[in-house]
């Protein structure tokens, strides 16, 4: 049975360093047979605004959402009340990220075996 890994993201990386080795953390669960799955919630939800092609893209945040789509670490989350309070628009159901309200979130979290804040 494969085991499951959530990583929370709940703020900006602060440097090019720091989203590299986040990134580099999930590239390496994914590689030991996890099922690797990203949250991003709080201040967290910018990396999607940047992968858009915003100007926030100042660290490769467009890279690191790439990068998640290249090696097929899905599904991406978002919560819904983050996204909202920080103006963004409801993303199109087609695309990432696939939301989640706050008040789903506790029993939803127990399906991971791990969760990892970042």
């Amino acid at each position: 049975m494969t085991k499951t890994c959530l990583f929370l993201i709940n703020k900006m990386p602060e440097s090019e360093l720091i989203l590299t080795e986040t990134l580099d953390a999930l590239l390496t669960f994914s590689a030991f047979d996890l099922k690797v799955s990203v949250l991003l919630l709080d201040d967290g939800v910018y990396l999607l605004r940047a992968s858009a092609g915003h100007a926030t893209d100042e660290h490769g945040l467009s890279r690191f959402m790439a990068t998640l789509d290249f090696y097929g670490i899905e599904p991406v989350w978002a919560e819904r009340e983050s996204l909202e309070s920080r103006g963004f628009a409801p993303p199109d159901a087609t695309r990432r990220p696939r939301l989640l309200d706050r008040r789903e979130l506790p029993a939803w979290l127990r399906q991971y075996a791990m969760v990892l804040g970042l």
